[in-house]
């Protein structure tokens, strides 16, 4: 029953937004703060449900202000945990991508209903 109703929680948050076929804003002021960035949201569907990708770039030598791990050391697969909406988000990284020229890290984190890290 527990089990249902986080689902049901995490959907009717979803949806409060589907309307928006582009979410567009800059991700959390604390992490903005860190390090200059340019986010982009969208909501998705996939074979764990409805869900949200984010796609953010960070200078590589900045640290996440919560786990104090380096932009650039995030790797495919990792736990990346961010804000969006005031609402904290647990996804994975699915992609990264490097410009070491410009010193820049862009990382594609998704986040389902069910590892949203949400309670």
């Amino acid at each position: 029953m527990r089990d249902t109703t986080h689902r049901l929680q995490a959907i009717a948050r979803w949806l409060q937004h589907a309307d928006e076929a582009l979410l567009y804003t800059p991700d959390a002021l604390d992490e903005a703060a860190v390090a200059p960035l340019d986010a982009r949201y969208y909501l998705c569907m996939g074979a764990r449900g409805m869900g949200v990708l984010a796609i953010m770039r960070f200078s590589m030598d900045a640290r996440h202000p919560v786990t104090q791990t380096l932009y650039g050391e995030y790797v495919v697969g990792e736990v990346f945990p961010f804000t969006y909406q005031g609402q904290p988000y647990r996804g994975r990284v699915v992609e990264r991508q490097v410009s070491r020229a410009d010193g820049l890290v862009e990382l594609h984190v998704q986040a389902t209903c069910e590892d949203d890290g949400a309670s």
